[in-house]
């Protein structure tokens, strides 16, 4: 708190200190008016117009960004409006398709007695041609 009170205090100093130095009279001449002040009226009026034209730009800035901002609000509510409908028409087609997926990975195994004699011959001989490829 000590150093905001410091720091407007040396503020206030500042601006007593310019408006003393500058305090000689000029003459201005604005379009057809020709007027004489005090320069420091001249700077300071300088000053507040160039701000008040600064706030002007950033205003229209700040609007120009809140529309941009609301447009793309909409769009995203829209989006995720319709991933959910996305979401829910597809899954009723997921679990048949799911379902089929786990039957194909893991299907029902045969049983041992179900395989015919010939079956087995074919797969010892397929096996055999492999090792002798391998030597």
């Amino acid at each position: 708190m000590r150093w905001k009170v410091l720091l407007i205090a040396l503020f206030a100093l500042l601006i007593a200190w310019f408006t003393l130095d500058n305090a000689t009279t000029v003459s201005v001449r604005f379009l057809l008016v020709s007027a004489k002040t005090s320069l420091v009226f001249v700077i300071l009026i300088s000053v507040l117009l160039g701000m008040s034209l600064m706030a002007v730009l950033w205003s229209a800035r700040a609007w120009k960004m809140r529309r941009v901002a609301k447009n793309l609000k909409q769009q995203v509510t829209a989006l995720e409006n319709e991933l959910q409908a996305a979401r829910k028409e597809l899954s009723g087609v997921h679990q048949p398709v799911d379902e089929q997926t786990e039957q194909m990975e893991h299907p029902n195994p045969e049983p041992a007695s179900a395989k015919t004699e010939g079956q087995n011959t074919r797969t010892d001989s397929a096996q055999k041609s492999k090792i002798d490829m391998t030597e």
